[in-house]
């Protein structure tokens, strides 16, 4: 699930411009207002404003303030630091887990690459050691080129 960072504006909009989500937008404000100035219902009315849009971007500087004012107001500062320690955190496991899989996946190629290689040969020296039986090569020499055993060249 991708999760979209609510400070911007589009993403605001989006979750809290709906029908569907009126009971959270309702929520928002009213977990800023005092109570006694609680909003009991609303309206929601088209959420883009076409004199938002600058370019490809969506850009509404009012939202984006309100939205780091809210999350301010409910932080003390130690509370603060700790969500900022927190997500520092989380970054870091993400990026840590991220190195090990790319490291865990190259050492997994390398290693395919070796077996890879290491069968390719075997099955070279096999055939190789086929052709030389029946050449008439003496078992002694056959096992010294090809570095296969007695059982081996029997099985062959």
């Amino acid at each position: 699930m991708i999760k979209f960072n609510p400070k911007i504006d589009l993403v605001f909009k989006k979750k809290f411009g709906s029908e569907e989500n009126k009971d959270l937008l309702k929520s928002l404000i009213n977990s800023i207002l005092p109570a006694e100035e609680a909003v009991v219902d609303l309206q929601i009315q088209n959420p883009y404003n076409e004199t938002d849009y600058l370019g490809d971007k969506l850009v509404n500087a009012k939202i984006e303030k309100a939205l780091v004012a809210v999350e301010r107001m409910y932080f003390t500062s130690q509370e603060r630091n700790y969500y900022e320690g927190r997500q520092k955190l989380l970054r870091d496991e993400r990026a840590i887990l991220q190195t090990a899989k790319k490291k865990a996946k190259l050492e997994g190629l390398e290693e395919g690459i070796e077996q890879g290689l290491e069968q390719g040969l075997q099955s070279g020296m096999r055939r190789f050691a086929k052709m030389m039986k029946k050449a008439g090569e003496p078992i002694g020499k056959i096992m010294s080129f090809t570095g296969l055993t007695r059982e081996e060249l029997k099985n062959l």
